[in-house]
């Protein structure tokens, strides 16, 4: 499989490897097959059986070389593309065990295989789909052909067991990622979006502003003096100033908007549906609220007006930002670039 670029994230590399195994392990299952086929089978079927495991080896290059995962894992078929595999998968064991005597050929011993890939790779639901199909295409070789009670017995419960830890080891699996992604995408002293999440929140609004015109906003708010605060009164007592900023600017808005903490004291919040006029009660709110306890400044930058990308907007609403900081302290005559605190826009960032 061809090797990802550098700015891959993770997910996508986590999918590309899964992918990759599966693929490796339906060569190395093949070969052993093609071995067994040639040298070990008495069956009458041999060709055809030669044949099956040709194909599935066809499938397991295929797999490596050549279907485009990178666009398979980004489109929204991804979980159907692979529970496709999962499927033919069992029913070519499924077909090559029928041809070699039924349940008791050794063939039956692959039907671990898929379960084992679904807990890497599904969500729950899926995992215990795949393994009610394993044990459902074993009992159905048993009519084909059953080794006796007490192998099938044996069998059964050997692969239930592979199953449950599958679906035991998924749900942990799925908890974890969740929290990952939650961790990936927050604040971790606010709770409030990081500048990663802001971004992914970020995506519909301008999807729709693309598509249908729609207006948002964004403000960026910077506490003044923070720095000062912080060194007054230590920075336990800043963390808590900056928690209480997070709740207050959170407890300002609606349910649809985005409240981010891009770094330090610098917030952010997007508004979509909302033009420049519509977000000016709000501007006055947040500092009359935040006020009570430390002044801010605010910029703010409305879409398609000022810019129809998220970078065009956070310039536009730095740069508001900015002058206000310069009227408040005329001292300050670096550009905003410079400024504490200041960071770059989120195309910047990995």
């Amino acid at each position: 499989m061809p090797g990802g670029a550098a700015t891959e994230d993770s997910e996508t590399r986590f999918w590309l490897r899964t992918v990759a195994v599966g693929g490796w392990v339906t060569l190395l299952m093949c070969i052993a097959a093609a071995a067994y086929t040639a040298f070990f089978t008495t069956s009458e079927h041999r060709p055809v059986l030669g044949v099956l495991v040709a194909l599935t080896a066809v499938v397991g290059a295929a797999v490596l070389w050549v279907v485009p995962w990178r666009r398979v894992i980004a489109s929204s078929h991804r979980e159907a593309v692979l529970l496709c595999w999962s499927v033919l998968t069992i029913g070519s064991i499924v077909l090559m065990a029928s041809l070699d005597g039924g349940a008791g050929s050794p063939f039956t011993l692959a039907l671990l295989l898929p379960a084992v890939f679904s807990s890497l790779a599904y969500e729950l639901r899926r995992v215990v789909l795949i393994g009610v199909l394993a044990e459902a295409a074993y009992l159905l070789l048993s009519v084909v052909g059953s080794p006796g009670p007490g192998y099938m017995l044996v069998f059964c419960s050997g692969l239930g067991g592979v199953i449950v830890m599958a679906v035991g080891q998924a749900g942990f699996h799925q908890e974890w990622r969740a929290q990952l992604a939650r961790s990936s995408r927050t604040d971790p002293l606010t709770g409030l979006l990081n500048r990663r999440g802001l971004a992914l929140a970020s995506a519909r609004s301008f999807h729709d502003l693309a598509r249908h015109r729609r207006p948002l906003t964004l403000l960026v708010l910077d506490l003044d003096l923070f720095k000062a605060y912080n060194d007054t009164h230590g920075h336990h007592a800043g963390d808590e100033l900056l928690h209480w900023v997070g709740a207050q600017l959170s407890q300002a808005v609606r349910p649809e908007d985005s409240v981010a903490r891009l770094g330090g004291d610098e917030f952010a919040i997007l508004l979509p549906d909302t033009d420049r006029g519509a977000a000016a009660p709000l501007l006055g709110r947040l500092c009359e609220s935040l006020g009570s306890r430390i002044p801010c400044c605010i910029g703010s930058a409305a879409a398609p007006e000022d810019g129809t990308t998220f970078d065009d907007l956070y310039r536009v609403a730095d740069a508001a930002l900015y002058e206000q900081k310069k009227c408040r302290f005329p001292a300050v005559d670096a550009p905003a670039s410079s400024l504490p605190g200041h960071r770059p826009p989120l195309s910047a960032v990995g």
